[in-house]
């Protein structure tokens, strides 16, 4: 049985993403298709601050990375949040996604892609 979160929030999605706990998979899944679906900007801004500063605490360690996060103009307060995840991706591959919601980012401004398509992507990016 699936875990139930009281309401969605984007860090509880991103640390269960980072962190490889796919066992919410359908929950995040319904909820982004229904609850925030109107917001998706607003969450893909939050999402790629995530994988940012994942990216940093994995390229330049915990503390480090967390700084360089903080230097850059990132929440400091989910910076240090972050930083305390064991994050089993490796840098390059944290780019990777980055770059490949971008490009879903992309897609959907420009029509080719309908905003409800790409969640199931993007959540299958982390598997």
């Amino acid at each position: 049985m699936n875990f139930r979160y009281d309401r969605f929030n984007c860090d509880l999605l991103m640390n269960d993403l980072l962190t490889r706990n796919l066992k919410n998979y359908s929950y995040w899944l319904k909820t982004m298709n229904t609850v925030y679906v109107d917001q998706f900007w607003i969450m893909l801004n939050r999402i790629m601050n995530d994988l940012l500063i994942a990216y940093l605490v994995k390229r330049y360690g915990k503390y480090d990375g967390s700084s360089n996060a903080y230097n850059l103009g990132l929440p400091w307060g989910r910076a240090k949040q972050i930083r305390e995840l064991y994050i089993p991706y490796e840098p390059d591959y944290i780019l990777y996604i980055i770059s490949e919601l971008t490009n879903l980012d992309y897609n959907v401004k420009t029509g080719k892609q309908q905003q409800e398509e790409i969640f199931d992507y993007f959540v299958c990016l982390f598997m």
